[in-house]
């Protein structure tokens, strides 16, 4: 898998898993993933969502081909009729860690339900990628994430920029069945529409990070005591 992921990253800009997670884990994490009407939320290490998110085979055979990853975090988003929205084109530059500590090139931190955020190098963003988790099919109609194939070559982006860079790449909607992971370069320039016919579009992002952060900061999901 290690060969066919980073040749299909390197030469597309993102890498599809079809069908990378079974209908019996998939339904398990639709269990877990109930936020009622909110548009999305952080997922604890403890809570039962990241339990049964960190333990999906479908991580256990990256890890097999990168064992020194990490799970840097997790989110449930749940755009529905009840919580429909749209973001323009943008980068996603923040990672959450178990304490603040001032180290140069971290900055922007805030604090979010007690655990800290900032925006970390650019080198540190680099090495790492985020998932889109499927628990829902998902087309135009509902809203499904559009990305600039390949934009993440070009580094940091400022936000009154975004649209003019991600015109200059290929554009994707990320069209997928239930089950379907789509694997990005952390740095990919993305957008989402609203839906417009607004059903229930559950999705889990799960950053991964590839390399541990410069002592004393550490990752906030990889502390068993992180909480939501």
């Amino acid at each position: 898998m290690h060969t066919q992921l980073r040749r299909e990253l390197e030469d597309a800009g993102r890498a599809w898993q079809r069908g990378a997670v079974a209908p019996d884990d998939v339904a398990r994490l639709k269990d877990a993933a109930a936020i009622g009407a909110r548009p999305g939320a952080r997922v604890a290490r403890q809570s039962a969502l990241g339990q049964a998110t960190a333990s999906l085979p479908f991580l256990d055979r990256l890890r097999s081909s990168w064992p020194n990853l990490h799970i840097a975090r997790i989110l449930v988003f749940n755009k529905s009729e009840e919580s429909n929205w749209a973001v323009p084109w943008h980068q996603d530059r923040v990672i959450a860690v178990r304490a603040r500590c001032d180290l140069p090139g971290f900055s922007n931190w805030s604090q979010k339900r007690d655990v800290w955020h900032c925006e970390p190098p650019t080198q540190v963003l680099s090495n790492m990628l985020f998932l889109r988790l499927h628990l829902d099919d998902q087309a135009a109609a509902e809203g499904a994430m559009e990305i600039a194939r390949g934009s993440h070559i070009q580094g940091r982006c400022r936000a009154a920029l975004a649209a003019t860079r991600a015109a200059r790449y290929p554009p994707e909607l990320t069209i997928a069945k239930a089950g379907d992971v789509l694997i990005l370069p952390m740095l990919t320039l993305h957008r989402s529409s609203a839906a417009t016919s607004p059903t229930r579009r559950r999705t889990l992002r799960i950053d991964l990070a590839f390399e541990a952060l410069p002592a004393p900061l550490e990752w906030a999901f990889d502390q068993p005591n992180s909480s939501d």
